[in-house]
């Protein structure tokens, strides 16, 4: 628009001068017409965001942000005075400006701020300031809407509207509307609690929003279409729009041809592209063949610097560029679109190169998916089988196995099967969708082409094991399972590229989680510990985290609950927290709680924990089950032993025995009920005689267990004594096993024996806090520390604790009780009330003047509380009322 000054003048909000017309449709609310669709929600969200004195709405062309504000003001006008001002590239020239505004402003019935801008004024003058002063002064308040702020950048309108912005008085609202924000210095309004910000998120049109927009523009489409519509647009409001103009024109909706519609693209570039500068759409053109972007990666492709400062300013500036929360950019997919087609279109020959480039970027970025799509779009197929092995696995599994197998897909049908790379990794694909037949295909397919000719062999040897791993379903098949441990061990000295190390980390995170499901904790605890220190130095750290996960429920079944509680923690505080690690690392939790003693933290955390957050790798522990292991072991420790066998059951129902939690705690159900049955049909599952198989590490300590409750102690001591010369006991269940020896050895009068027992297992226990394994054997237990252990025994301390949890445990609930939990013993309000002041070490002469009683009542509710709680100490009380809920 050419330079000219505006020669107008303001009386009584009537325009006059040479382009009063013109003036006239900027300064007024854009009419709405019966075709434009309203956006309730935008309106009311419109309306809360004025509350601050400035508010911003930036979003791309076609986002719907003009119809919003007019729709807003068109129905608040009739309330409060609203002003408007559609702003041109005339109006970078100050004096025209605010001309322009005290015009609008004067339209929406604030005429006293006509006397700043006389014809003769100059521009540069201090007419912002003037404008606050007078605002001030003014009674109620008005509205000025900005439209299209965008074309103000870099103006020397700028500081005066940043001085109007900061200094807004009270009577004046802003809403500043466009693709993008000038400099306003918007952290500082921000940090000042100014300003409200309404972004291309709230802006994007929601499926309830579509279904009234496809009505109003008389566009029929299912459910299904509307859905694939707004996915294809991202909730681009101008996308269903175009779409109804296609469909006029074909007499159909075909939501996958839109992006490539010539209407489509003629938009983008006369509202996108047309307004860069040449350089930079060479540069959207060339960096096109990434799906995402970082700086670095777009001065690779391109060539050239300066990548991360364009990308930051298209990200900002409306030009369908967004950043995501881990720092990468993309061009929605209908700007990508047309920008692939202008380089296709314009400068073919440059396209195999970029696509080699960005192939080479993301395998050295470990992204297998978009290496071997870049390659595959060139039809080099062997650079794509390469590129697979040498990114790996370890970014695909297990939330991208969809987007691998469309990237392998792109493989001629031939060629997938006789690439040993491609089978394996299909492979995988198909098993962890559940397709076991397809997988063991694939797997068969892969093998039998395996030979020294394949490039990168160790790496798909690795992930043919890491297959046949997790493809174990039962524990019969350890020549297998061994085969592929062996394998891992002899790679563990070979191996020295990064694709080696990833494998054989995915390869050794299968075969603990295998070795888990089998309830092999200890050979589970080693292979989980060297996946580890494999994936990292893989750098694979997303599953590097998992490993860390699974490693927390390792250690604390393991019963080296000081290990893991510190993986617990690290797993809590990594930011930002990944949900695969944090679920397990919550299961971890809660073991760690009951293990420790804390039924209600156990609690909590199994109420807090959820599975559906998870994608799950073949051969893992099935989540369910291992919420439902838990859960067991809660129950076990409350004392209820029908709510811990109907569980046990609902996992045998859903898993057969497939699961840990049987195995895991059939014994300790039986001890619990009491029942000779269940502990003779518990014994014989340990390992009786007569069973004729192979005895489980973990079976020993039952075994002594159980034959200490069939009233036979020297069998007990020969197993407990068993258990000290199996290396693959687990921690836990050697201080179970020298309990058990200790119990058994005083049946047999041998107390020095006992004594020597019972302080090596309190000695292991002590650092983990571990009190489990000393009440799941009950009150002999108590007294054999009360006999047994010295005042001055280095154990003495510990022992002292572990006496105070025996006392305050939960009685055993018979299996026939009634459901919901064994019943709080009643206590009167009188008698309640003192059991909650207990807490507070007050005086039994504080708590009467509390509760307004006599020390002689007190006295008596704290009797009274005692003997229906069954126990002995102000202490004792307080326990046992928190284990029954009562506190």
């Amino acid at each position: 628009m050419k330079d000219v000054t505006l020669e107008s003048t303001v009386s009584n909000g009537i325009v006059i001068g040479v382009e009063s017309r013109l003036l006239t449709r900027k300064v007024r609310i854009p009419s709405l017409g019966d075709d434009v669709f309203r956006r309730d929600r935008l309106t009311e969200l419109i309306e809360r965001a004025t509350a601050r004195p400035v508010t911003m709405i930036a979003a791309p062309a076609g986002s719907g942000k003009t119809v919003a504000c007019a729709v807003w003001a068109a129905e608040k006008a009739r309330s409060r005075r609203v002003a408007w001002l559609s702003l041109d590239e005339g109006d970078r020239e100050p004096a025209r400006f605010w001309a322009s505004m005290t015009a609008a402003l004067a339209t929406g019935g604030t005429s006293a701020v006509s006397e700043l801008v006389p014809r003769s004024r100059d521009g540069d003058d201090d007419l912002p300031a003037d404008l606050v002063n007078t605002m001030r002064r003014l009674s109620g308040s008005v509205v000025l809407v900005l439209d299209d702020v965008h074309v103000l950048a870099g103006s020397d309108v700028m500081p005066g509207l940043a001085l109007l912005a900061h200094n807004a008085p009270t009577s004046l609202r802003l809403i500043l509307s466009g693709r993008s924000l000038p400099d306003l210095h918007v952290a500082r309004m921000r940090v000042a609690g100014t300003l409200s910000e309404i972004m291309p998120a709230d802006l994007a049109c929601t499926a309830e929003e579509a279904e009234g927009y496809f009505a109003a523009l008389g566009l029929a489409a299912s459910a299904a279409e509307r859905d694939q519509l707004l996915s294809s647009v991202e909730g681009w409001m101008a996308g269903p729009r175009l779409a109804a103009l296609i469909a006029a024109r074909d007499g159909a909706l075909s939501v996958d041809a839109i992006a490539a519609d010539p209407i489509v693209a003629d938009y983008l570039r006369d509202e996108v592209l047309d307004q860069q500068p040449a350089a930079i759409r060479r540069f959207l053109r060339r960096t096109s063949v990434a799906e995402r972007l970082t700086g670095g990666f777009a001065d690779w492709l391109t060539g050239e610097q300066g990548g991360t400062r364009i990308l930051d300013q298209l990200s900002r500036t409306g030009s369908f560029v967004s950043r995501d929360a881990q720092g990468k950019y993309r061009y929605h997919p209908f700007l990508r679109q047309v920008l692939l087609g202008e380089l296709r279109g314009g400068t073919p020959e440059e396209v195999p190169g970029l696509l080699g480039r960005a192939a080479r970027w993301h395998t050295r970025d470990g992204d297998a998916i978009e290496a071997v799509r870049c390659w595959a779009e060139t039809r080099d197929w062997e650079h794509a089988s390469l590129a697979l092995t040498e990114a790996g696995l370890a970014g695909v599994l297990p939330g991208r196995i969809g987007e691998l197998e469309a990237a392998l897909g792109l493989f001629p049908a031939a060629r997938r099967g006789a690439d040993p790379a491609v089978a394996a990794a299909l492979g995988m694909a198909r098993l962890c969708r559940g397709d076991l037949a397809s997988a063991d295909a694939y797997l068969a397919l892969a093998a039998a082409g395996l030979d020294d000719r394949v490039p990168n062999r160790l790496v798909v040897e690795l992930w043919l094991a890491m297959l046949r791993t997790a493809l174990l379903r039962t524990a019969e098949q350890p020549d297998a399972l061994a085969a592929c441990w062996a394998l891992a061990e002899q790679a563990q000295v070979s191996a020295s590229k990064q694709a080696e190390h990833q494998a054989l980390g995915l390869l050794w995170l299968a075969l603990g989680t295998a070795l888990l499901r089998r309830w092999e904790i200890t050979a589970a605890r080693r292979a989980l510990a060297s996946a580890r220190h494999q994936l990292t130095a893989a750098g694979a750290i997303a599953m590097r985290e998992r490993t860390q996960g699974w490693m927390a429920v390792t250690e604390v079944l393991y019963g080296d609950l000081h290990a893991a509680a510190g993986i617990i923690e690290r797993l809590r505080s990594r930011v930002p927290p990944d949900p695969a690690a944090a679920f397990f690392g919550a299961i971890a939790a809660a073991h760690l709680a009951v293990e420790q003693d804390d039924l209600v933290a156990a609690a909590r955390l199994l109420d807090e924990a959820d599975p559906s957050a998870v994608s799950w790798l073949p051969g893992e522990p099935d989540a369910e089950s291992l919420l439902m292991l838990a859960r067991v072991r809660a129950a076990i420790a409350e004392g209820d032993v029908a709510a811990a066998g109907d569980m046990v059951r609902l996992v045998c129902d859903k898993y057969g025995t497939d699961e840990p939690v049987p195995c895991a705690v059939d014994a300790d159900i039986a001890l619990l009920a009491g029942d000779p049955r269940l502990t003779t049909a518990a014994l014989a599952q340990s390992g009786g005689a007569g069973a004729g198989r192979t005895v489980r590490a973990d079976q020993l300590a039952a075994r002594a267990r159980l034959l200490l409750a069939l009233g036979d102690p020297a069998g007990a001591l020969e197993a407990a004594r068993h258990c000290a010369s199996d290396g693959e006991l687990t921690l836990r269940d050697r201080i179970t096993a020298l309990v058990a020896a200790t119990l058994a050895s005083r049946r047999l009068g041998a107390d020095r024996e006992a004594a020597r027992s019972l302080e090596q297992a309190l000695g292991l226990a002590e650092p983990h806090r571990a009190y489990r394994p000393f009440l799941d054997m009950g009150g002999d237990v108590h007294s054999a520390i009360a006999i047994l252990v010295a005042p001055a025994s280095p154990a003495a301390g510990f022992a002292a604790r572990v006496r105070e949890h025996l006392i305050s445990r939960p009685l055993a609930k018979p299996p026939d009780a009634p459901p919901g939990g064994r019943e709080a013993p009643a206590l009167t309000a009188s008698e309640l009330a003192v059991l909650r002041l207990l807490r507070s070490h007050m005086t039994n002469q504080e708590i009467a003047g509390a509760l307004y009683l006599s020390v002689n009542t007190v006295k008596t509710h704290l009797r009274a509380v005692y003997h229906k709680l069954g126990v002995s100490s102000r202490r004792e009380a307080v326990d046992r009322g928190r284990r029954l809920r009562m506190l």
